[in-house]
């Protein structure tokens, strides 16, 4: 959690503010929908925002491209004693995990299939940018580890609209 909490404090506070200024516009741009929905459209694009600054944005770029492709090297190191990679794994799981949250509950109409496919390709674009960009370590895991995080939060906004209703329909 402190490796969470290191990251959250550690982008900088205008980062904070173009993402507000993203749920702004988010939220002015979706008058016709219900007040539930612009909320969690609004979130979503802040969001995105917050996590594209986290994972390419903010970041030095190198002088070569970091990357490694091999399928689950993550978990062979946690299996041969090496747990320094738990951190990061469980970081990019519960940092994808509002995707799969939010994506459902701005637009009912995304089932799982749609909203893990988004996630999927939200991953992608975020580690080929970071191979592009030089910015970052592009890694196979991290999309794992993300879509994971997409399906996790796709399974609690399933359970909060089991337990709740739907209350993205409400009016102003």
């Amino acid at each position: 959690m402190s490796h969470f909490i290191n990251y959250v404090i550690g982008i900088p506070y205008y980062y904070y503010l173009i993402s507000a200024a993203v749920a702004v516009i988010w939220w002015l741009r979706s008058r016709s929908l219900p007040v539930g929905r612009r909320l969690a459209w609004s979130a979503f694009g802040a969001y995105v925002f917050l996590i594209l600054a986290e994972s390419v944005l903010r970041r030095s770029a190198a002088e070569t491209a970091a990357y490694d492709l091999t399928p689950f090297w993550s978990y062979a190191a946690i299996f041969s004693g090496d747990r320094s990679v738990l951190p990061q794994m469980i970081g990019n799981v519960v940092a994808f995990m509002p995707f799969g949250f939010l994506l459902p509950a701005a637009n009912e109409k995304y089932s799982f299939r749609t909203t893990v496919l988004f996630g999927l390709g939200f991953s992608v674009f975020i580690e080929v940018m970071q191979l592009i960009t030089k910015r970052g370590f592009a890694e196979f895991d991290d999309i794992f580890h993300n879509v994971l995080g997409t399906v996790i939060g796709f399974g609690l906004w399933k359970l909060a609209h089991r337990l709740f209703g739907d209350r993205t329909d409400t009016t102003e």
